[in-house]
């Protein structure tokens, strides 16, 4: 019986491999590729092996299996990733008080209140408390601004 090997170079550049079971070369992956290089999807039964050490796995996969098919399917895919780089313009008022500028009134009263018990010049080291007033003033004002914009 031939033991046959699949891998499939995937749109993101990444080489997915599937074989039947072999210690040999479960061995010989972890071995030869690094282990941030490599991923065990368990749910698929493959293996993802970054771009830079694919050439050195499908090596291996022709070393021990008989029969290795490679597909590459790098150019099938045109639209790009999306792009998680673009943020939000942040408002200065949510930015001191730590909350997105579409928060409800309740997260912005439980978000103010556990920053003055936080900051409160009181309950702050002595060595701690101008710097917990100035803290208490930003974070003060910015309540007061944010309370009467957003909506109960």
């Amino acid at each position: 019986m031939s033991s046959i090997a699949r891998g499939t170079w995937r749109w993101d550049g990444k080489l997915e491999v599937s074989f039947d079971y072999s210690a040999y070369m479960v061995e010989q992956l972890k071995i030869h590729v690094p282990h941030t290089h490599r991923e065990w999807v368990k749910p698929r039964k493959v293996w993802i092996v970054e771009a830079v050490y694919g050439n050195t796995a499908i090596g291996l996969l022709r070393q021990v299996f008989d029969d290795v098919a490679i597909d590459d399917q790098r150019n099938t895919y045109q639209a790009p990733p999306p792009n998680f780089q673009n943020k939000p313009a942040t408002d200065p008022d949510c930015a001191v008080l730590y909350i997105l500028p579409n928060a409800p009134r309740f997260v912005v009263d439980a978000v103010f209140k556990a920053l003055a018990q936080k900051y409160h010049p009181d309950r702050l080291p002595d060595d701690e408390r101008e710097n917990g007033h100035e803290r208490m003033v930003q974070i003060n004002s910015a309540y007061e601004r944010l309370r009467d914009r957003v909506a109960s």
